[in-house]
């Protein structure tokens, strides 16, 4: 169930989930499926200079990541939409992207402990 982890804060899909270990299953699966699709997408548009599909992949990833608690990469992604809504420097939201592909296979990695954990 809930463990203590570094990158990710499992409470809030826990709850939605009424502690159903199914249905928590499958959230991290799909999360560990999609989000480096998502993370590949953000990282064309930025080599792309595309302000406008860099805030909309951003506000997506923000979106998607809230439901296994990884509040490090949200604080980035906000930090990647923040600079384009405003325009600024595309090295802004590299850097910050950077961070975020770090992230995920941090929060991966905790995610994958806990599905061992339900799973046996």
């Amino acid at each position: 169930m809930i463990n203590n982890y570094q990158y990710i804060n499992l409470e809030y899909l826990y709850t939605i989930a009424d502690n159903d270990p199914l249905f928590v299953n499958d959230m991290i699966n799909d999360f560990i499926k999609i989000i480096p699709g998502y993370i590949y997408e953000l990282e064309k548009a930025i080599d792309e200079n595309n302000s406008d599909l860099i805030y909309f992949l951003a506000q997506k990833l923000k979106s998607s990541v809230t439901i296994v608690g990884v509040s490090d990469i949200l604080a980035k992604a906000d930090g990647v939409a923040h600079a384009m809504k405003f325009k600024q420097d595309i090295i802004t939201a590299k850097r910050e992207m950077v961070s975020v592909s770090e992230l995920f296979l941090r929060a991966k990695s905790e995610l994958e402990i806990e599905l061992n954990v339900i799973n046996h």
